[in-house]
């Protein structure tokens, strides 16, 4: 009888992103590509998973040839789990949302072929809209309602071009948006503005350094290379009843309040962000959510833990380079790690 029950039980599918675990979907089982994985490709693997896990919508920026679309397509072989692509210039409106056709078996004589995005959408695909800041004209309008819709969170899409139909979005469905920087070799490339990026989680990648070069020569000769450090991985450490500590909470929340009008101030006065071309932009309300969502899923030893742990994810997605880093780095260890420094005018407000 054992024996019967477990042969009817198909295992449960887990794969492992930098210490984030995401249960395969099950869907169409998919070869494998042969691919050499650098340090690198597990740090973006590794985000990707958290904003697949959390539901968080991210974009991804990052120059050509850095492996954006490859980790993609590698999460969803992994995963078993169906992509749907689109590229907002490259496709036409009717291939993004679908098309009438000619149908016998129907009274009027018409049908429709859906397009990608509502099968995304319905279907609850890994779904990919790629140079989302090099949009063709005709296209923008196509997408512009349906992303925002997704972006809010609503329950479904309305596709004009099927008769306003109401597509539900699948809870499984999850969207990943892709682009290159705007300026220098990427000109045509638009900069997007603070409410549309300030909805994504903004991955931003460095250009491929040496070590990354190395790495993925190397890798194609079956050689060894640096692998992303175990202290790195993103694992539950703790629990969440440590939040019932109504006085520390207090204090870190202070703390964090503290840290992002310091972290705005040094992008208003350029001293973060001065060569980017894609402005970093920040929103109190929506980066609060992340982090409270990302504390409560991946709590760790302790509050400080958690918090320092969480605010470091979403705001090194926003930096690249050494110094932008470093001085990412030392403001969480100002207003996380010693004593609580107040402003004069919160002195004052007192």
């Amino acid at each position: 009888m054992e024996e019967r029950m477990s042969e009817n039980v198909r295992e449960e599918k887990v794969e492992s992103f930098g210490g984030v675990e995401l249960k395969a979907r099950g869907g169409e089982t998919k070869e494998g590509k042969q691919r050499i994985i650098t340090r690198e490709d597990e740090y973006l693997l590794q985000k990707l998973a958290v904003c697949i896990q959390l539901n968080q919508p991210v974009l991804v920026e990052g120059e050509s040839g850095l492996g954006k679309t490859e980790m993609i397509d590698y999460i969803s072989e992994l995963l078993e789990w169906d992509m749907s692509y689109l590229n907002c210039h490259d496709m036409e409106p009717d291939q993004i949302m679908g098309a009438k056709t000619l149908d016998n078996t129907t009274i009027s004589g018409f049908g429709f072929k859906e397009g990608r995005l509502p099968e995304g959408v319905r279907e609850g695909n890994l779904t990919v809209f790629d140079e989302i800041n090099f949009i063709r004209g005709e296209n923008r309008a196509v997408i512009a309602e349906s992303l925002d819709a997704i972006l809010r969170q609503k329950d479904y899409i309305i596709n004009s071009f099927n008769d306003g139909e109401k597509v539900p979005i699948h809870e499984d469905f999850r969207l990943i948006a892709l682009q290159n920087p705007p300026g220098g070799a990427y000109g045509n490339r638009e900069i997007l503005d603070p409410p549309q990026l300030t909805r994504f989680v903004h991955v931003r990648l460095n250009p491929m350094s040496k070590r990354h070069k190395l790495a993925r020569l190397k890798g194609s000769f079956g050689q060894k290379h640096t692998k992303m450090p175990k202290k790195d991985y993103i694992q539950v450490n703790g629990d969440i009843m440590q939040y019932t500590d109504q006085a520390t909470l207090q204090d870190f929340i202070e703390r964090y309040v503290g840290f992002s009008i310091e972290f705005d101030e040094l992008v208003q006065t350029r001293q973060i962000g001065s060569n980017y071309e894609q402005p970093i932009y920040t929103s109190f309300q929506r980066e609060w959510d992340r982090i409270k969502t990302f504390m409560f899923k991946f709590p760790q030893q302790d509050i400080k833990a958690s918090f320092i742990r969480a605010v470091s994810f979403y705001y090194e997605c926003k930096v690249i380079g050494n110094k932008d880093m470093n001085l990412l780095d030392g403001l969480i260890t100002k207003h996380f790690d010693g004593e609580m420094v107040k402003s004069q005018d919160e002195q004052e407000g007192e």
